[in-house]
């Protein structure tokens, strides 16, 4: 009888003694000493199989099945089998080589080529995809520092234009004022020499009509016959008449003077 799972070559240990007397198995105080299981190895799940894997995470029983020895290594890469450090020994156990885990493995893998080159061919794709992207936002993004910057050049050509402009016309507009200024400074000192002036002649003119006045007065001083409206009395009046226009016009102008001088 044979438990489930295992191939027909399987040692196992009976439980029970046989009730015979001669047996032809040798002694097995003559057979060598079995290592300890190390820790990190998975143990056994049948008690009864003497054998050992140095796989932590592979059972033992499912290389059982495993005692042949192979002519040729599954990979040039891979460990040789045919070394003889590698040679399967019933008395010491299976220890099986790193090969076999590799080809195990690769029996359960869930992808076949075809999976793997479709996925590697779509990871081209976005890759492919992703490299133009990446080429147009930098086409892009040279594009538009391109024409911010012709943008900023010509914006501040532009500037500098209109503050030349502006400038120019501060200095024309400074010097127009400057010259305004003389020439108010000038009408000003003109006005002040014309207002000294005018206040002379009004003064002058007071002591004239103070003389026309002493004439007319010393007319009136006749006699009879000598108060007579000559023409030299039509002159007199006519003077003092002019006179006191001339005073009046003269005030008008000091008064005016003043004005602008405030």
């Amino acid at each position: 009888m044979e438990f489930v799972g295992h191939s027909p070559t399987t040692c196992y240990l009976s439980s029970t003694r046989r009730p015979v007397a001669v047996s032809k198995l040798p002694c097995i105080t003559a057979l060598p000493k079995i290592a300890k299981t190390p820790s990190f190895t998975c143990p056994s799940p049948y008690p009864h199989k003497r054998t050992l894997s140095t796989v932590g995470f592979r059972p033992a029983t499912y290389y059982s099945a495993s005692k042949a020895n192979p002519r040729y290594p599954l990979s040039h890469s891979l460990v040789d089998n045919t070394a003889p450090e590698n040679n399967l020994s019933e008395l010491c156990g299976i220890r099986v080589p790193s090969v076999y885990s590799a080809a195990r493995n690769a029996l359960y893998t869930r992808y076949t080529p075809r999976d793997w080159f479709a996925s590697y061919q779509r990871l081209l794709q976005v890759n492919d995809r992703g490299e133009k992207d990446a080429e147009c936002l930098r086409y892009d993004s040279e594009r538009l520092i391109n024409e911010i910057n012709e943008r900023t050049k010509l914006n501040q050509e532009e500037s500098d234009r209109k503050l030349g402009d502006r400038l120019s016309d501060i200095v024309f507009w400074e010097n127009e004022l400057s010259d305004e200024i003389d020439h108010m400074t000038k009408e000003i000192n003109d006005l002040i020499r014309a207002k000294r002036v005018t206040k002379k002649l009004y003064a002058e003119v007071e002591n004239q009509i103070h003389v026309v006045q002493e004439c007319l007065y010393q007319r009136e001083k006749r006699q009879c016959v000598d108060l007579v409206h000559d023409l030299v009395e039509k002159a007199l009046l006519n003077e003092v008449e002019a006179v006191q226009r001339a005073r009046e016009h003269m005030a008008n102008l000091i008064d005016q003077v003043n004005t602008q001088l405030e």
